[in-house]
């Protein structure tokens, strides 16, 4: 018998209050995960990039190697590699989204969903002819005619060379018969060149920028 003057509970309030506890602790759960993922994100605001030769999987140091970061702001960020071809780079959001050059490699555009990467490793082609070109302006070879013809197969007819002084004050402009014609005189001829540039047309180089180096390095 139930003792008088006492109710019974609803059971549907029983368990409504019950279910409250249980609310309450997925909240909790819900914004501590929260909080963590946010404070992830605050930690980690930049990503190591390596790149490396993609025959070899040697680091690409020594090489000018620079990134051009595109970012949501007005202007982009330009950040230069150290001599292990590693470097820092801020993270603004997910995607990671910039275009990468170095001397005699092929320039490209990367783009890396970032996730909790701390770091990453980025595998580069070299470009073989201006690898070609660099190479018989520092060699000793005096096969001239044989240079002759594997510069006239990698140029186009309609190419454009431009040389640069270092110090960017002067500049000449040559076409391809002009060019091939210093790269092979056995007297002052064109040596130690610095690939600033290449652009191609059904893969032959219809434009190059150069300049020359003192010491050929």
């Amino acid at each position: 018998k139930k003792a008088a003057g006492l109710k019974e509970e609803n059971p549907t309030k029983a368990k409504m209050r019950m279910g409250k506890p249980v609310l309450v602790l997925g909240l909790i759960s819900f914004l501590l995960c929260t909080g963590f993922v946010v404070l992830k994100l605050i930690e980690q605001n930049e990503i190591k990039l390596c790149f490396v030769d993609s025959d070899f999987g040697m680091p690409i140091g020594d090489k000018n190697l620079e990134i051009n970061v595109f970012t949501s702001k007005n202007s982009d960020v330009i950040l230069k590699a150290d001599i292990n071809g590693c470097v820092l780079v801020p993270i603004e959001n997910e995607i990671l989204r910039f275009a990468v050059r170095a001397d005699y490699y092929e320039t490209d555009t990367v783009e890396i969903l970032v996730g909790d990467k701390t770091n990453e490793e980025i595998a580069l082609r070299v470009d073989d002819y201006s690898m070609l070109i660099h190479q018989m302006s520092i060699d000793n070879d005096q096969n001239w005619e044989r240079r002759r013809e594997q510069l006239d197969e990698i140029i186009s007819d309609d190419a454009v060379i431009i040389l640069v002084t270092q110090d960017n004050q002067g500049i000449e402009m040559y076409n391809k018969q002009e060019f091939i014609d210093l790269m092979t005189m056995p007297i002052n001829s064109l040596e130690n060149i610095r690939i600033l540039q290449t652009e191609y047309d059904y893969e032959k180089i219809i434009k190059m920028r150069i300049t020359q180096e003192d010491n050929g390095e």
